[in-house]
This record gives C-alpha cells, structure tokens and sequence, in this order.
C-alpha cells in the first residue's frame, strides 16, 4: 500500500476540540485525503463548540483497518487524555496504532503536557501541536508526503 493510500484517522468523542478536528479532516479532505472521524462510541456527538460529529467508523472498526493509519489525530485537551489514558480500548488502539507505524498527533497541547499523563509519555512516534501554526505545518507535511 503506497503511503497516499493509507488514512488518516481523528479519534472523536464529546468535549474534544471541535475546532481542530472539523480543522483537520476538511482541510485534508478537501485536497483528496482519506480521513476518517473514529468515535469511541461509534454515536454521534457534540465537541467542547457545540459542532455535532458522525463518526464514520467506531474504535473497534478502526482497529480492524490500522493497518492503513498513517497519522492517529487526537484533539483533545489534557483534562480529557487524564480520562482516556485510563481505557483499556483506547490503550490497546493506541498501541496498535503505533505497531503499524501511525504517527500518534496530539492536540493543542505541549510536550511537556503530555509527558505528564501516564501511559500517553511512554508511547513511541508522538507527535504533539501546541497551536495553530503548529497544525499548519503538520498539515502541509502530511500533504507533501503524498
């Protein structure tokens, strides 16, 4: 599989930032992106905006095609990654996700934020956006690679 066909997949559930993520999947949409909203309850939810999100496959689903993650978009806050760290299904898609090489992209939140989550700071090729100029250039580096 070329690395143009492979996904990237947004990892989506309610208080996550609406913002970055309708950010990210339309920007790489629009420019002919395979991307898909992963919900950790496969429902429809509202983000930390208000804005509405239908997942297009549920964790279990996108566990069965991580193979074809190249980028693992998670824009949630440290509040919410403090909850996540402690889901074993999350645990398990994360590690799976690195397994296949997908590079685990978190935001807005620093590095320093981020090592301080347990399970989150032991995970290999992490990348993490603090702002949005940050997300700019992680965006023009997925879209350059194609």
């Amino acid at each position: 599989m070329t690395k143009s066909a492979r996904s990237i997949f947004v990892l989506w559930d309610s208080l996550f930032d609406t913002e970055l993520a309708v950010a990210i999947t339309s920007r790489l949409r629009s420019e002919g992106v395979r991307v898909k909203i992963v919900g950790l309850y496969g429902r429809p939810c509202g983000g930390q905006h208000g804005i509405v999100l239908t997942p297009d496959l549920t964790l279990r689903q996108a566990l069965t095609q991580i193979e074809q993650c190249r980028y693992l978009f998670i824009p949630s806050d440290p509040f919410f990654l403090k909850k996540l760290a402690a889901d074993p299904r999350v645990q398990e898609f994360f590690l799976a996700a690195t397994k296949s090489g997908a590079a685990l992209t978190f935001g807005f939140i620093t590095t320093q934020e981020l090592e301080k989550i347990p399970f989150f700071h032991t995970l290999s090729s992490v990348v993490t956006i603090a702002d949005r100029s940050e997300l700019d250039m992680v965006l023009a580096e997925i879209l350059s690679g194609l």
